[in-house]
This record gives C-alpha cells, sequence and structure tokens, in this order.
C-alpha cells in the first residue's frame, strides 16, 4: 500500500559545463517581483524560483533525448547533511533547428487588461511572431465577451509585418470569456494539426473570467479534453500582478504544461527570446523520477512536491519536458550507518516525442565516505543553488506565517535569520543570482518591518 508522503521539493541545476535554459518557469518569481506585499503562500513556487537563474547541466550526449545526472554535496552553512542533487537537462537547439511549429496565440482583450497589461501582451506577441519562420503555422485569436479569429489557422510565409500590424492594432473592452476563447485557440489548432509538429496554444491573459462559462472545474476539463484526440500543449502567460494564479495553475497543471508570467520588459525577454525554445519544441511527456533509496540513508525533505513512497522509493510525476530546459530534484538525507547500503537509483520513465516510444534513463549514486571534508567547485556552485533554494523556502513559510497564522514579527524574524546568514556566507556582489533573490526577501523584510512598527 503506497502513502501519500507530503514532502516539500525544488528544482536546481548545478555542474559548471554547457550553458542551457535560464529555467523553466517564471511565474512564481515574476509574480514576486511585481508585488509590493508579500505574496500568498500558494503563489511562492519554490522551484521556480531555483529554476529561475541560469543553470549550467551536462547536456545529453548525441541521439539522446534527456540527461540524468546524479551528485551528492554538503548543505552547509544551512544544514550539515548530505544533499542529493538530480539533475535533468535537453539538447538546447538554434531556432532552425527545431522543426515547424503549429501554435495558436490566444490574447486577451478584456477591459481588465487595459493600460500596462495590454501594451506587454501586444509586445510579447510581436517579440514571438517576429522570430517565428515561413514554414511555422500561426492564428490569433481574440476573446472578451465573445470570440474572434483574428488570423485564420495558416503559414507564416512572407506575413510577418501584416501579422504585426494586427496585433498593434488590438484593442480591450468588454467581459472576460476565457473559456470560449481557449476552446477557439484549440479549434484553430487542429487546422492544421500535424503529428511531426509542436502544436500549442499560447494563452495571454489576466485570467479574471467573468463571463460565459466561469466554473474552473469546466474550464479544465474542456481544456484537457482535447488531450484525447490531440496531442496539443497549453502555456499559459499571465499578464499582471492581479491575474487568476489559480486558475492558469490548475490549466496547465492538468496537462503538465508550462506556466510564466510578464508585467515588465525583462519577464517579455526571458520567456520571449531567452527561453523560446521551449516554447516552441517539446521532448518529452508522461515524465516519472522514481529514487530508490538504501537502507542507510533516510530521506529528509525533498522540496515542493507531493510523492507517492512504498519502503524507500519515492516516485515523482514531472511537467513535461522541452529543448533548452534544465530541471533539478533536491532532497537531503540522513545518514544512518556506515555499515548499510548508501546508494540511491535513480529512475526516469518518459514518452519520447521525436521517436514516439517510451524510454528510461538510470543512475545509480553512492554517498561518499568523504563528503564533508571534499568541497569542489561542483560542490560550490550546488551551494550557491542551495542557498537560492533556502531563501525561497524561508520565504514561503513566512508568508504563511504572515498571512494565515497572523504573527508577522516572526515572519520577519525568519526573513532576518536566512538573510544573516546569506550575507556571512557570499560576497553579494560577485553572486547576481544568490543576490537577485535575497533582495526580493529584503523588500518584503522592509514591508514586515513598517508593518511591526
Amino acid at each position: 500500500m503506497k502513502n501519500l508522503v507530503v514532502l516539500t521539493c525544488m528544482f536546481i541545476a548545478y555542474l559548471p559545463s554547457i550553458f542551457a535554459q535560464q529555467g523553466y518557469s517564471s511565474a512564481s518569481v515574476g509574480m514576486t517581483k511585481a508585488k509590493e506585499i508579500i505574496p500568498q503562500p500558494s503563489e511562492i513556487i519554490v522551484e521556480e524560483y531555483i529554476n529561475y537563474h541560469t543553470h549550467n547541466i551536462p547536456l545529453p550526449s548525441k541521439n539522446k533525448a534527456v540527461n540524468l545526472d546524479l551528485s551528492w554535496t554538503r548543505g552547509k552553512p544551512f544544514t550539515n547533511d548530505p544533499v542529493l542533487q538530480v539533475g535533468l537537462t535537453t539538447a538546447n537547439l538554434e531556432l532552425h533547428e527545431i522543426p515547424p511549429i503549429n501554435v495558436s496565440l490566444v490574447i486577451d482583450r478584456s477591459g481588465s487588461m487595459s493600460g500596462d497589461r495590454i501594451k506587454h501582451t501586444k509586445q510579447a506577441c510581436k517579440e514571438f511572431v517576429q522570430r517565428l519562420r515561413s514554414q511555422d503555422v500561426i492564428s490569433i485569436v481574440l476573446f472578451s465577451n465573445g470570440v474572434e479569429v483574428l488570423i485564420p489557422s495558416q503559414k507564416v510565409g512572407n506575413n510577418n509585418a501584416q501579422l504585426l500590424q494586427k496585433i498593434q492594432e488590438i484593442q480591450v473592452g468588454g467581459g472576460t470569456n476565457l473559456n470560449s476563447g481557449l476552446l477557439k485557440g484549440y479549434e484553430q489548432v487542429t487546422q492544421n494539426y500535424q503529428n511531426q509538429s509542436a502544436n500549442r496554444v499560447i494563452m495571454l491573459t489576466d485570467a479574471l473570467t467573468n463571463t460565459g462559462q466561469i466554473d474552473p472545474s469546466t474550464i479544465v476539463k474542456n481544456s484537457t479534453n482535447y488531450k484525447e484526440d490531440y496531442q496539443i500543449d497549453i502555456a499559459v502567460i499571465g499578464v499582471g500582478v492581479n491575474f487568476n494564479n489559480a486558475l492558469s495553475r490548475q490549466l496547465t497543471s492538468s496537462n503538465k504544461s508550462s506556466i510564466h508570467f510578464i508585467n515588465d520588459a525583462a519577464d517579455i525577454k526571458k520567456v520571449f527570446i531567452d527561453e523560446l525554445e521551449s516554447l516552441m519544441s517539446p521532448v518529452a511527456k508522461d515524465v516519472k523520477l522514481e529514487l530508490v533509496v538504501g537502507d542507510g540513508l533516510a530521506i529528509q525533505q525533498l522540496y515542493g512536491y507531493q510523492a507517492d513512497a512504498s519502503n524507500n522509493t519515492f516516485s515523482l510525476e514531472l511537467d513535461n519536458i522541452n529543448n533548452g530546459l534544465t530541471q533539478v530534484l533536491l532532497a537531503t538525507f540522513k545518514n544512518d550507518g556506515y555499515n548499510k547500503s548508501r546508494k540511491v537509483r535513480a529512475k526516469l520513465h518518459f514518452y519520447n516525442i521525436q521517436t514516439k516510444q517510451q524510454e528510461t534513463i538510470e543512475k545509480v549514486i553512492e554517498l561518499p565516505q568523504t563528503y564533508y571534508h571534499n568541497i569542489s567547485k561542483k560542490d560550490t556552485e550546488v551551494l550557491k543553488n542551495f542557498t537560492i533554494a533556502q531563501m525561497a523556502q524561508t520565504l514561503k513559510e513566512a508568508s504563511i506565517k504572515y498571512h494565515t497564522d497572523g504573527k508577522p514579527q516572526e515572519a520577519q524574524k525568519q526573513i532576518d535569520q536566512v538573510l544573516n546568514t546569506v550575507t556571512l556566507t557570499y560576497n553579494l556582489n560577485k553572486e547576481k543570482d544568490i543576490k537577485f533573490i535575497y533582495d526580493l526577501l529584503a523588500k518584503y523584510r522592509q514591508q514586515l518591518l513598517s508593518y511591526n512598527k
């Protein structure tokens, strides 16, 4: 009988090798960056903080879809316990190497999208369209009270300028019939559906649905119904600090797809320029990771997910994997004895979209006797990411103390403690990735400090 074990988990990346994508989703971090008050606990997704910065992980060998990599390190100054990192990475393709895509941009033009929201939405769409190739297929759907197909599904050809002009002319007004807009986007993708292409809906919205079908479970069901006959992915681009994060995550989690957030030019650059290949090039789906732990080790924490656990076996279902992706699971362990097995076996199961076959990658790693003493360059990189993870986890716990428990003073003290540890450990002028998350926490510390006065 499997028991559902609620664990905390995070994804990080580590080896100083070949450059890969700058994270796999920016939704949670983007929202945190944009908000002036400490976010709700549900809005703080720890693994998205870890993945926000640039990761260096070995890429797969030639003709391999995914690379699986294991490493031990030491969690000091936060813990003396050994830390295991399970890293995943995919190829970092150039745009011309990606097969043709079939995509529908579904754009929310309701009244709530006025001002900077529609401005940033238009800018993001134009950045995307400018990078499409003549062989790619595009459609553009607008929704407010009703739905309008601005550009029917067609090859881009030499029509980039026309597409850009149409996007620029979009005006806002009316309610938010998200369900109808989403279904129309799926319908447009089916017009030119090809098994060999990446077929995707990219919806840009604040998700503040208020007309038509507004029941979240029905909207999610309508979206997943397309999975029965078509393999159409969805990416939700949340717009504005008040966007409906809960509904957007339901839509993407039901399809194991991606969610992003844009609120300024930096967010747009990250999603539609730096990580464009991730929006355009799927690699694997039905991804499942298993960890089989030797009897000399006991897992203390997995960061951010729920795992099915049976004896010393832990199983995690992961999101679909795209090209240019780095993704790492991190766990801390207790070392229960030197005369027992201290090995961890990792198995990654997935469906390879290109070969249309199920594949499994398996790696085994043993906790070395000397892990307490030898700190290598790789360990330093891992510790950097582990530090970011600790800051993100602290922010989530402080948010619970503030919003749920009504204890702002305890929330401030918790943030103070981790910030002090980071300050004593790092030169923040030389560690820009750590400083980025540090500054987010410092901003909320000031808010809590003002509240406590």
